[in-house]
């Protein structure tokens, strides 16, 4: 099946001014917005999802793809619209639904995810166990235990050093057998 030539309406678009086709981020919000455009006319019409190469929000930069089929049509170029079809199909389970432009602009850029604090108690556990190995070792507080204090609450929080984050038990057992061997107090069981 050839899919229907639909260049018009993507020259229109591409006529009413202000693209940058030259950009990736700028072809892409060409292609979004040709795209609904297209969608507008004949449902079939739908973005690519595309995982490697140039892509901007996990989409193709300047392909449209028609539903069912895994026809897809080049639309945008760096230096303006063109109308790329016969190109070789591709999985039509990459098919992407187009929505409005306004709605791309809504969406909220990807960030960290806050984590609540956890309240004091949870890090008083490291102090406890930290203040009473210094006390049984009869070694007055320094500023070495703040070293001790920050690899057991970094492994907890952020991870070790393979990326396994632990839990602040196995965090305080893990540095525990560290900062008491350095003490000259004996293992824990």
């Amino acid at each position: 099946m050839s899919v229907p030539n639909h260049f018009s309406t993507v020259k229109a678009l591409f006529d009413q001014g202000g693209w940058t086709l030259h950009t990736d981020p700028g072809k892409a919000a060409f292609t979004r917005a040709a795209a609904w455009k297209l969608f507008q006319r004949d449902a079939h019409w739908g973005l690519v999802e595309k995982l490697t190469g140039s892509n901007v929000l996990g989409l193709s930069t300047d392909l449209v793809l028609w539903a069912g089929t895994g026809e897809i049509v080049d639309i945008a170029t760096d230096s303006g619209p063109i109308w790329g079809d016969g190109k070789a199909p591709i999985d039509p389970d990459r098919w992407v639904q187009p929505k409005p432009p306004a709605a791309w602009e809504e969406e909220p850029a990807p960030g960290p995810v806050p984590i609540p604090y956890p309240g004091d108690m949870i890090w008083d556990q490291v102090g406890i166990a930290l203040f009473g190995d210094y006390a049984a070792a009869s070694h007055p507080p320094d500023a070495g235990m703040g070293r001790w204090f920050g690899r057991t609450i970094w492994d907890a929080v952020a991870g070790d050093a393979t990326g396994h984050v632990l839990t602040l038990e196995q965090s305080i057992t893990k540095h525990r057998a560290e900062w008491r061997q350095a003490l000259g107090l004996p293992a824990t069981h």
